[in-house]
């Protein structure tokens, strides 16, 4: 079987982005390198229940096989949402050297502390996404 929308998240994640648990701890689903979250909808899918802890997805990248541990299981996200999570799985950093330029893409998301404003952080991000980028080349 195969999931179609994989994310590979920082074991901050869940803190950042709070999305309902059904199953598991959010603030320690992504803490070990073989942990793995599963939505309501992929673990009714792969195993036809959402009582999924401790069972085994295996994973393929790379052409070697990765066994992951579900940590917990998370309702499904809003149809209107950006993104159709279906499974995260804690990133290794090790795939990092793997990888050629431009696989390692995606979200970045930010939480702001009380009282910040939102539209001051957004009038900097171009001068800091032009400084980031001339740094980088």
């Amino acid at each position: 079987m195969t999931i179609e929308k994989s994310f590979a998240a920082d074991p901050s994640f869940f803190h950042i982005l709070q999305v309902p648990f059904l199953a598991g701890n959010p603030k320690a689903a992504l803490r070990n390198i073989d942990s793995v979250t599963l939505s309501r909808s992929e673990a009714l899918k792969l195993f036809g229940t959402t009582k999924v802890l401790g069972r085994t997805v295996t994973t393929m990248r790379g052409g070697e096989k990765r066994d992951l541990q579900v940590t917990g299981v998370f309702e499904d996200l809003p149809k209107n949402s950006h993104t159709d999570l279906r499974m995260v799985r804690r990133f290794n950093s090790a795939e990092e050297d793997n990888c050629p330029w431009g696989c390692v893409n995606g979200f970045v998301y930010a939480k702001l502390k009380p009282g910040v404003d939102v539209e001051t952080i957004n009038g900097q991000m171009q001068a800091w996404r032009n400084a980031t980028c001339r740094r980088s080349m």
